[in-house]
């Protein structure tokens, strides 16, 4: 006998609707504690107004210097955060979910009458957390393009808005927030120490503005494989230095002493960076009910077969790319392949 129906699915929502509409920050509250992102709430779009001060104003004085000369005081750049609609259709039949009583879990003897949730919960929690997982991954690599059935066709990701301020004009040599590095690879040998004085070249060529107080490289785990072994080389240590120690060092040879490396699969591999101040880059979510969020329906004339439809909202948004907050380099990297769920359908 099916272990569920339509019907014991559908009380199953609405009961655990408050709990279901939290679920996919779940899978992205980890990856923004783990980046240092903002999770933030928008009502369809939220806009930033940056102020850069113009320089030069301070004129020596003496009687009659005045001259009504035309000064500009400063300019305004504003940075919009704008949620897309995203959807999930799952189709399933509740006849694959066969009653299975268990007596003992993982050693635990499993009571009953104590139990968290049913059955159905757990049914929609599975189809709910796949969801924010696709989320984790389009937040960095998402592209917009209704014309796709992927997760990186749902909303604009942190790197696409990037591509898009490049193209604008607004990250560039000239502004001093694009520098290149090259790439950062593994070393070939044991004397090798280029991969970590690429990076600490490329870490020093920031504003010192950047590099002092709270700054923050982002970048692939492969980059900081890369220059933690470059750095035994150049030190000659017969072990493998600690995260600490090579954080330490960078830190010391950067002249950023409140430097911290974040990586995170979502990142992807390659040797694309980020150098930004904590808190600078947001992922919004668009301000709504739970009713509206997951829906479960039957969709046939099989009463078995069972349609969960999850709607939402959401994109990205880097709050400044000033250079003295935020620079990059003029690496790319490739979407992670295992971020999302457990195996590729065929």
């Amino acid at each position: 006998m099916p272990a569920m129906n339509i019907d014991s699915l559908k009380r199953a929502n609405e009961q655990y609707q408050g709990v279901v509409y939290t679920l996919p920050l779940v899978a992205l509250q980890e990856m923004a504690a783990a980046l240092k992102m903002n999770i933030i709430f928008v009502d369809k779009e939220d806009v930033i107004i940056n102020r850069r001060r113009a320089a030069g104003q301070m004129r020596p004085y003496f009687p009659g210097c005045t001259d009504n000369e035309k000064t500009e005081l400063m300019k305004f750049v504003e940075m919009r955060l704008k949620v897309d609609k995203i959807y999930s259709e799952i189709e399933d039949n509740v006849t694959n979910y066969e009653d299975k009583k268990i007596f003992s879990n993982a050693g635990e003897v499993v009571d009953n009458k104590t139990k968290k949730h049913p059955a159905e919960f757990e049914m929609i929690k599975a189809n709910i957390q796949s969801f924010g997982e696709d989320i984790c991954a389009a937040a960095w690599f998402g592209e917009r393009d209704i014309t796709k059935k992927s997760p990186l066709a749902g909303f604009n990701g942190v790197y696409t808005v990037m591509d898009l301020l490049k193209t604008a004009g607004y990250i560039s040599e000239e502004e001093g927030n694009l520098v290149e590095s090259g790439a950062i690879t593994a070393p070939a040998d044991s004397t090798s120490t280029a991969a970590y004085d690429s990076l600490v070249e490329w870490i020093s060529s920031a504003s010192s503005f950047l590099l002092s107080g709270d700054v923050q490289l982002l970048c692939a785990k492969s980059v900081v494989f890369a220059a933690k072994k470059a750095y035994k080389n150049k030190v000659k240590a017969h072990k493998d230095p600690t995260m600490a120690e090579f954080l330490e060092a960078l830190r010391d040879d950067t002249f950023a002493p409140g430097l911290e490396v974040s990586f995170h699969d979502a990142l992807g591999t390659g040797s694309r960076m980020i150098l930004t101040k904590k808190g600078n880059i947001d992922l919004g979510r668009q301000t709504g009910k739970g009713a509206e969020f997951c829906q479960v329906r039957n969709y046939s004339k099989d009463p078995n077969e069972v349609q969960f439809w999850i709607q939402d909202a959401f994109g990205t948004r880097i709050r400044d790319v000033h250079k003295k907050v935020f620079m990059t380099n003029e690496q790319t990297n490739t979407a992670p392949a295992g971020l999302y769920g457990d195996y590729t359908p065929a």
